[in-house]
């Protein structure tokens, strides 16, 4: 079998996070620093990152990080970090499955009882300590055991400006103050209580309102699904030229728009049925791009309570939905005012939750970043160990 490129990768997780880490086959990227080979990826290479990355080598929350010789006579890697969304200047997890790999596999000499990375990065300099002694590494048999980096203070620093990261335990209440999971998971939980009430109300308005038959709204129904499904294949295709953040915020404008056209056709009285109907098929189609992405933006960075943070993700649309569902029967045949207005405030939260609450997707968000004073950080360090 013949094949144009190879790659070599070792995939990582850290505790359930995926980082799969590229060992060989892309080549020097050109760059002088870092942060120009992350723009020259960007601009040139970017097609590798969603060979890696997207199905069928990956998946929603895949994330990786290519390795680099590094620009900088003090670090031992350098190091791009790339993953579903795009090509990110550091990341947090993705450094802890670098740092792993980078030992399990004998690519830097372990000091026992602490082994100390450098990693050249696009936001500057990350030292990474791994502790390396009881459950280190056993250099005279074959099986390599299992470790991990120490919950300690590690030092970046970033041109002159000097942080701390900690890596802080993760459970449930770290959903709340994770505004990306925030942001996201409201976004789609309004997005889906509008479908719920579109469904809910969808029949008083075309067999009620407007006496039409069952079969007349069951084909209406089918072709809205189409259009769902159609503009979720759409949102696949498009994830691999643009930002997903930016997909999501643009299907969820349009859900809005079909959901505000549909209210003011609903309020001039009683139009025809085709006016109703068009604004509807835009709203139900968008949301076909809208949720899919949406649910991976919230979940990409969850790690170990990926499960409890989907677990919510499923509950509460389908919560709200069951609670705003009933009021679309109320209006009786003028059920499309009440509905539109159900519709419209539902999804201007959700592209409100999505604009104003979710951050950009940037570093995993199990690290804290405190300012340190300057110079309480070391800015130079020796060459590593075997490095001249």
């Amino acid at each position: 079998m013949r094949t144009r490129n190879v790659y070599q990768a070792v995939d990582s997780h850290t505790e359930g996070m995926p980082t799969r880490v590229i060992t060989g086959g892309v080549g020097v990227i050109p760059g002088a620093t870092m942060a120009e080979k992350r723009l020259h990826f960007m601009a040139h290479m970017d097609d590798l990152r969603t060979l890696l990355m997207y199905e069928p080598r990956g998946h929603a929350a895949m994330s990786g990080a290519i390795l680099q010789p590094p620009t900088r006579p003090d670090c031992d890697f350098g190091v791009l970090y790339i993953e579903v969304s795009g090509c990110l200047p550091m990341c947090g997890h993705g450094t802890i499955g670098v740092a792993t790999v980078l030992v399990e596999t004998g690519m830097v000499e372990v000091v026992e009882p602490v082994t100390t990375i450098r990693l050249d990065t696009p936001a500057g300099v990350v030292v990474a300590d791994l502790d390396v002694g009881e459950r280190g590494f056993r250099l005279a048999g074959p099986v390599h055991r299992h470790r991990e980096l120490r919950r300690e203070p590690v030092v970046v620093v970033a041109g002159r400006s000097a942080y701390e990261l900690v890596l802080e335990p993760r459970d449930s209440r770290t959903l709340v103050r994770d505004r990306q999971y925030t942001g996201n998971a409201l976004a789609v939980t309004f997005g889906t209580a509008a479908l719920i009430t579109y469904i809910s109300a969808l029949p008083f308005i075309v067999e009620d309102a407007y006496n039409q038959s069952p079969q007349v709204f069951s084909l209406f129904f089918a072709i809205n699904s189409v259009g769902l499904v159609a503009m979720a294949q759409l949102g696949n295709r498009l994830i691999r030229y643009l930002p997903v953040v930016r997909v999501v915020r643009a299907s969820l404008l349009v859900m809005t728009a079909g959901a505000v056209a549909f209210l003011a056709a609903a309020l001039t009285g009683h139009p025809p049925l085709a006016v109703l109907l068009v604004p509807l098929f835009v709203f139900v189609s968008s949301f076909g791009m809208a949720r899919p992405n949406g649910t991976a933006l919230a979940l990409a960075d969850q790690g170990s309570i990926a499960g409890t943070a989907s677990a919510w993700l499923g509950a509460l649309p389908f919560l709200l939905g069951a609670a705003l569902s009933p009021l679309a029967g109320l209006g009786g045949q003028g059920g499309a005012t009440l509905a539109g207005v159900l519709l419209g405030v539902l999804c201007v939260a959700a592209l409100a939750s999505q604009v104003l609450i979710a951050r950009k997707l940037g570093c995993s968000v199990s690290v804290n970043i405190t300012e340190l004073p300057a110079e309480s950080v070391p800015v130079s360090w020796p060459a590593s160990p075997g490095r001249s």
